[in-house]
């Protein structure tokens, strides 16, 4: 039974209980809770028939949990409270993870009134707790009660992880809470915990939403102290940055260090926008012209930047082709947005 559950077998699981049935063998408690751990949530009735069925101990109730939709978690959890089987912290974890699954209304709310009731029937919340919540607040860009949390996982003494750190840290970039995500950071690194591309990357993007491109840059050219490599992901959100605040010369710097085949259209984008809030059309011109020469086609806002530049510099700046091949991705794009 057991070689069932990894892989989610659970139809071959319940064929194994039924055999057994067939030949008056009663399923034990081990075989029952293999059976229920491996039914999926789309399942989650057949999951109930067999918590009936089973001697009702904490294993069977919390794999039911697992299996079920988010409301009949919370009941199940709710109805073992009277009753001397007391709910432990993977209950609580399984119901959590279903009312974050479901999606529906603000799961954020329900799960943080959730863990706020662990304490009343003795239950510390552990670090599988507190991610489960973290990953709903993150959604919604809570990056505030995100934070709160943080400081709960201190007092109950619960170590925060790399992915706990990284679910505070979407929900700053959601927001651009660009300060809090570098507090973050430094604790990171204080509690010597694993940095990683996607957590640099995050960081990097909530500078761009604030607009803080000194702050991207400076973090971009340091990845190396973290033993992590920058890739084309964090370069496009720090010109995105640069582009935000016309910090022009530096996109430009920046867009010369990236390799040929790795520049994107997001590249060139970021680096026109940036040329573009400083006023400088005859880079941005350039750009728009490197744009095309890399086979790339310009975004929407790139065609309001030549329109701007065509208006400052005059048609007879550019190139007859250019236009022509402007005109025509324009015509296209207007087709694709109908």
């Amino acid at each position: 039974m057991t070689a069932f559950e990894p892989h989610g077998l659970w139809g071959l699981a319940l064929s194994h209980l039924q055999a057994r049935a067939a030949m008056s063998l009663m399923p034990d408690a081990v075989a029952i809770n293999t059976a229920i751990s491996s039914c999926p949530r789309s399942v989650w009735s057949i999951a109930l028939h067999l918590l009936g069925g089973s001697i009702g101990d904490i294993v069977a109730i919390s794999s039911t949990i697992a299996a079920a939709e988010w409301v009949l978690a919370m009941r199940l959890l709710s109805k073992m409270r009277p009753d001397a089987l007391l709910p432990n912290v993977v209950c609580f974890n399984a119901t959590l993870k279903a009312t974050d699954a479901s999606g529906l209304g603000a799961p954020w709310q329900r799960a943080a009134q959730l863990l706020s009731s662990m304490p009343d029937v003795a239950v510390l919340p552990d670090v599988i707790s507190f991610t489960s919540l973290l990953r709903a607040c993150e959604r919604e860009g809570r990056w505030r009660l995100a934070l709160s949390l943080l400081l709960s996982m201190r007092q109950v003494a619960v170590l925060p992880s790399t992915v706990t750190c990284g679910c505070l840290l979407n929900a700053c970039e959601f927001a651009g809470a660009w300060q809090t995500a570098f507090l973050l950071l430094e604790e990171m690194i204080s509690a010597s915990l694993q940095l990683n591309i996607v957590i640099c990357n995050t960081l990097i993007s909530t500078c761009e939403k604030a607009c803080q491109w000194q702050s991207a840059l400076a973090l971009l050219f340091n990845t190396g102290q973290f033993q992590v490599q920058p890739d084309v992901i964090g370069m496009n959100a720090s010109l995105g940055a640069c582009g935000c605040a016309g910090a022009w010369a530096s996109s430009l710097d920046l867009l010369r260090r990236i390799e040929g085949p790795a520049r994107t259209s997001v590249s060139f984008a970021g680096s026109v926008a940036a040329c573009a809030a400083a006023r400088q059309w005859a880079w941005a011109v350039r750009l728009l012209l490197a744009t095309m020469e890399n086979a790339l086609a310009p975004d929407v806002n790139s065609f309001g930047t030549a329109v701007e530049a065509c208006s400052a510099l005059g048609r007879d700046f550019w190139p007859v082709a250019f236009l022509d091949e402007l005109q025509f991705m324009a015509a296209l794009q207007l087709s694709a947005s109908r």
